[in-house]
């Protein structure tokens, strides 16, 4: 006796995980929001959480592929990949820390790297960015950052302006 059994094929899903991606190799944690269709579940390097955490923290610098795997209700399971490259930080210097004696002037910060392209944020700054303002500084020690990049490459540096008091005149 001959039992015919039929099959139905049905088809894979047709997964999308996005683009490809670049990071700087520290602790960024980001979302991986573009994969297609929602609900699936993310593998390899870097992955931090299957529902789709990256963090670049602790990876070398170099291309990987992280992978996108969907099941749909039928039980099949396709996935697709999502090159990403990793990229040392940027190294950046502020410049030495700096001495000044309480006065009416402006002083341009400089022998800072790179020297483009850099914010710098702290008391007193001029409208330039790049210049402190002495006459808003009370005497002490005023620390000022400096960044560089942005995301996952953003990088800051520290320099101390320590501003001594006024001498007394009698």
């Amino acid at each position: 006796s001959e039992t015919q059994i039929d099959f139905e094929v049905l088809p894979l899903p047709t997964v999308d995980a996005g683009d490809d991606l670049s990071f700087c190799s520290q602790d960024f944690a980001v979302e991986l929001e573009e994969a297609a269709p929602a609900g699936g579940e993310w593998f390899g390097p870097g992955i931090v959480d299957i529902d789709g955490l990256f963090n670049p923290d602790g990876l070398s610098e170099g291309d990987y592929n992280i992978v996108y795997v969907f099941t749909n209700s039928f039980g099949c399971s396709n996935g697709d990949s999502v090159a990403v490259e990793i990229t040392d930080l940027a190294a950046i210097d502020a410049g030495p820390d700096l001495t000044f004696c309480q006065s009416d002037s402006v002083h341009e910060f400089s022998d800072y790297f790179p020297e483009i392209d850099v914010f710098w944020f702290g008391p007193g700054l001029s409208e330039g960015q790049d210049g402190v303002d002495l006459t808003l500084l009370a005497p002490g020690d005023h620390t000022f950052t400096m960044t560089f990049g942005s995301e996952s490459c953003l990088v800051e540096d520290n320099l101390v302006v320590s501003v001594l008091p006024r001498p007394e005149v009698n």
